[in-house]
């Protein structure tokens, strides 16, 4: 685990033997967006590490952005997902998502993110890119994904924004498909 945030007051190895000797967090639902954008990978036709309509789950490089309480992460690790890598700059889960294999990474979205360019072929973000609400803030979101994502990777944003200013802002972006839950919606991009 790599904490970009870690500071003398806030050192992560005073809780680690702690977190590690308590077990893994309980299993808990994942959301209906998650779900529906794990079918949707798997049943696609995209050109993104597939044999036929099925992708390879174990050779793809996943990306989680914002982990909320590691429900989604766990449940795309479990997926089985050769790679699967996390950012949020909230330390709170991050010790026991490590127990599942996710590579956990302490940053905000709207900084630099520590990874090679080119470096992940698919990214999942259940409403981190909302936190901010200047566009031009959002803009560094965007900057570092586009430099992140391979070239015909997969983003799916969830996102109570308006349509016409998420679509207005993912520049370079092909949409797939929209959907609906409760009040937000999921956007599903092909990176150009």
């Amino acid at each position: 685990m790599i904490f970009l945030s870690e500071s003398p007051d806030l050192p992560w190895h005073k809780n680690f033997d702690t977190k590690v000797r308590s077990g893994p967090l309980p299993i808990i639902n994942p959301s209906e967006p998650a779900v529906f954008f794990l079918n949707f990978l798997f049943n696609s036709n995209s050109d993104l590490n597939h044999k036929g309509n099925q992708i390879v789950a174990s050779q793809c490089r996943f990306l989680h952005v914002g982990i909320k309480d590691g429900s989604n992460s766990i449940f795309f690790s479990k997926s089985g997902f050769g790679s699967l890598t996390a950012i949020d700059s909230m330390e709170k889960f991050h010790l026991d998502l490590e127990l599942y294999g996710i590579s956990v990474f302490c940053t905000s979205p709207f900084e630099y993110w520590p990874f090679d360019d080119c470096a992940f072929d698919v990214v999942f973000d259940e409403n981190s890119f909302q936190l901010s609400v200047e566009p031009k803030i959002r803009h560094l979101y965007l900057d570092q994904l586009t430099r992140t994502l391979m070239p015909g990777g997969i983003f799916a944003i969830v996102s109570d924004i308006e349509e016409k200013n998420v679509l207005s802002e993912v520049k370079g972006f092909r949409l797939l498909l929209k959907k609906t839950f409760d009040s937000q919606c999921l956007f599903i991009f092909s990176y150009s």
